[in-house]
């Protein structure tokens, strides 16, 4: 038997070395989800659900989930200059959320959080109401309520000073240095 030589060696491991880098995108891709409402449009697929009024959802909070950037994966959310953002910091304390159909609205129900036209999330008085999500793939039901619209639930993560900004993936556009994955309704 021959023993291979040393650039032989050397060309194999580069070959498998490659393609298991061009594998790797697709390991950490967004799973291809099916999108489908949770609850009749008010807040009952929100955590903390009062069931008793069928209206109201108590303290909840967004968290990022299975994004193509793990790192930011269930670090907490929080709203900086009037728009939801993702903190690095994963000692920060989160912005509390809580639902009076079918508005998200900060924890003491003054600011209503909106998605606005460039499909950022901000407290603001005109834009669209966000919706939740529950995520099938091939047909089996995830854990987990997703926030979204009109269908969608993938949300697109820019770095920004001290986190990560998000808008609503509408048009598949991913910028150098943008990555996508979806945010997670929890209990704090």
């Amino acid at each position: 038997m021959a023993i291979p030589s040393p650039e032989a060696t050397t060309m194999t491991l580069l070959a498998i070395l490659s393609l298991s880098l061009l594998l790797l995108p697709n390991a950490l891709a967004l799973p291809n989800v099916t999108a489908i409402p949770a609850g009749p449009g008010d807040c009952s697929a929100y955590p903390n659900f009062y069931g008793t009024n069928g209206r109201t959802s108590d303290a909840f909070i967004f968290l990022p989930s299975q994004a193509d950037n793990p790192s930011v994966n269930n670090l907490k959310t929080s709203i900086l200059n009037n728009t939801l953002v993702v903190l690095n910091d994963p000692s920060a304390d989160p912005t509390i959320f809580c639902c009076i159909a079918p508005n998200i609205f900060d924890g003491w129900a003054e600011r209503t959080l909106l998605l606005e036209g460039d499909r950022r999330m901000r407290y603001t008085s005109q834009g669209v109401t966000p919706e939740l999500y529950v995520h099938e793939i091939e047909g089996v039901k995830q854990e987990g309520v997703f926030l979204g619209s009109e269908g969608v639930t993938r949300w697109v993560f820019g770095e920004i000073e001290g986190g990560w900004g998000v808008r609503l993936d509408g048009d598949g556009v991913v910028n150098e240095g943008e990555f996508k994955g979806f945010l997670r309704a929890e209990l704090p």
